[in-house]
């Protein structure tokens, strides 16, 4: 985490302290350190079909080797994070086998484990991302960034994204996400809605002309 996405999320937390009724209380949850790993796993299906086929339309597979090569030719019509994705799919671990067994059964219990946490009035604050909106390009760098989000998806929790203004030392947008239980996504969208209200939303960074 990175200076201003980590004072977003204090200055969040303290609001919350002096704000709300029940006071924010610190989680260590391990699991999340192996997110990605989690949502590749859970990406998975017994169908056959990797994301190769999904990025050709449902209609066969794309050539993995083949759009790399011509996205370094500026010809391909496919993104360099999408193909490179492909590829990933393509060599990781096989449906149903030992490893691919495990990742499912830790996702089950990480979402059993989210899900008594919450109950049926909680939410959890947990970052969108580890840094400030990135430069052009600068994600394909630190592709696994984006895990921050994705543990969510593959979880199937609620989740609510929040800008909260600009940070202080890069100028740059920071914000968090708002997780709730099962079916409680009024709850995401009452605390966003409360920070919002709080700390301004969403303020365009500044411009240099």
């Amino acid at each position: 985490m990175d200076f201003d996405q980590t004072e977003a999320m204090k200055k969040v937390i303290k609001h919350l302290e002096n704000t709300a009724r029940h006071k924010p209380k610190k989680l260590d949850i391990g699991e999340f350190k192996q997110s990605t790993t989690i949502w590749f796993a859970n990406m998975k299906d017994n169908s056959g079909k990797g994301f190769a086929h999904q990025m050709a339309n449902l209609e066969g597979n794309i050539s993995c080797w083949t759009e790399l090569f011509k996205c370094f030719l500026g010809m391909s019509k496919h993104t360099f994070v999408g193909i490179v994705t492909s590829i990933v799919d393509s060599k990781s671990i096989e449906y149903n086998g030992s490893k691919h067994r495990y990742l499912v059964e830790k996702r089950n219990k990480l979402r059993a484990q989210i899900e008594e946490l919450l109950g049926d009035n909680g939410v959890l604050l947990y970052p969108t991302h580890p840094t400030v909106a990135p430069y052009h390009n600068e994600p394909l760098a630190r592709s696994i960034n984006f895990s921050y989000t994705a543990i969510f998806n593959c979880l199937g929790f609620p989740s609510t994204a929040v800008p909260l203004g600009l940070g202080t030392k890069e100028g740059l947008p920071t914000g968090i996400q708002v997780v709730a239980n099962f079916n409680q996504d009024r709850l995401c969208l009452a605390v966003a809605a409360k920070l919002e209200r709080a700390f301004g939303g969403w303020v365009p960074p500044k411009i240099n002309a």
